[in-house]
């Protein structure tokens, strides 16, 4: 028998749905999408918006109309004196600067007119903003993006001098806060399967739930000679990745395909642009999936991060032949068909396979919108989200 009761939920991320500029915000408008549309769900929405992320308010209502909105304004600047006082706090900056009383007073007055059952988090700093007597009276979910304190200890292995140690006493503050905050909630939706193995040592009541996207019915072979990459260029792995791929593979690659382009785009990529090279950065795009489909093959040469590569789920989803790092791919729980490399040398061997090779380019596109099908269809995960709020 169909449960009747209307369930009162908010839903607090840690940025804003839309705009989408990002793989966290695109992350964040799928669920927020797929959670509006499950029934039995009377659904109030307050992101956090900060100086770097504001919200468009059009934008979101063009996409869920008649959704109920009240953005959460927080300055996260701190002084010098903020940073240093933190140095002998438990709780780290990075987490602190969201704080505010002024935050909490928002959200007791949106309870006190609402009376919610339960509140999704989406992402790590929103779930912090969670006041500590909730935990007690309303089931409170987690959608983790990501194991925050290992993003940091990337951070810090990739870095020098004070950096280096600072970013590892981040990582190791927010191990703590992480492993004291994961018991307390109703359930985590991790975003990837190999996290959730980590969340699920610390609450039992984990599940996996992937990002979604549109897939197409038929494959996307371009028909010239070139490789594609799409990323925020603030993200350090992605810097990382292209700067490794440029200098110990595109090299020999454009010896033996001297016709061979290289399309970049996100936010910072035209810092890339070495025409003479055939290495084209494109900056900011609007349409991601427009980018992906009238350029080649899409590479992912990541060699770290955790949760799942948004940009791959593109790919993925427009049948796009690709080649894949396995820490690139490590969010799927299937990856069967799909083309991935070991080690440096095995990239640069799979890349120029593909390249010359159209039936193994077929075969790629039919193998990753196989793979989109499994984890990436929307009808499936309402479902699955009706399920987990018992609506």
């Amino acid at each position: 028998m169909e449960n009747c009761k209307m369930i009162t939920m908010l839903y607090l991320s840690q940025k804003p749905a839309f705009p989408i500029v990002d793989g966290g915000s695109k992350a964040i408008a799928s669920l927020l999408e797929n959670v509006a549309s499950c029934k039995g769900l009377n659904l109030i929405y307050a992101p956090i918006c900060t100086q770097k992320h504001p919200l468009d308010v059009e934008m979101l209502l063009e996409k869920i109309p008649n959704l109920p909105v009240h953005p959460i304004e927080i300055n996260t600047h701190f002084t010098v004196f903020d940073f240093l006082k933190n140095l002998f706090e438990k709780i780290p900056l990075n987490v602190k600067r969201y704080l505010r009383e002024s935050t909490f007073q928002t959200l007791e007055k949106l309870d006190t007119s609402h009376a919610f059952d339960c509140v999704l988090c989406d992402g790590f700093y929103s779930v912090a903003l969670v006041p500590e007597a909730w935990f007690q009276t309303k089931k409170i979910y987690y959608r983790a993006h990501n194991i925050e304190h290992e993003v940091w200890e990337h951070k810090s292995n990739h870095s020098h001098g004070m950096k280096r140690l600072y970013f590892a006493e981040i990582a190791k503050k927010l191990k703590r806060y992480e492993t004291e905050l994961l018991p307390k909630v109703e359930g985590v939706l991790a975003i990837a399967a190999e996290d959730a193995k980590y969340f699920k040592q610390h609450n039992a009541k984990t599940h996996t739930f992937y990002p979604t996207a549109d897939i197409v019915l038929t494959g996307n072979i371009s028909s010239e000679k070139s490789l594609c990459f799409i990323g925020n260029f603030d993200w350090q792995p992605n810097v990382d990745a292209i700067d490794s791929f440029l200098q110990d593979i595109y090299p020999r690659l454009r010896t033996n395909h001297p016709e061979l382009q290289f399309h970049i785009a996100g936010k910072g990529s035209s810092q890339f642009t070495n025409k003479a090279e055939g290495i084209y950065g494109h900056g900011f795009v609007d349409d991601a999936n427009a980018f992906l489909v009238s350029h080649g093959i899409f590479i992912a040469p990541l060699r770290f991060g955790t949760g799942l590569n948004i940009k791959v789920m593109d790919a993925l989803c427009l049948g796009k032949p690709a080649v894949l790092t396995e820490v690139s791919i490590q969010g799927l729980s299937n990856s069967e068909g799909l083309c991935i490399a070991k080690t440096t040398e095995h990239f640069e061997d799979l890349l120029h396979e593909v390249i010359i090779n159209k039936t193994k380019q077929e075969a790629l596109s039919q193998a990753a919108l196989a793979i989109a099908g499994i984890h990436f269809s929307k009808d499936t995960q309402i479902v699955a989200l009706q399920n987990l709020f018992n609506v």
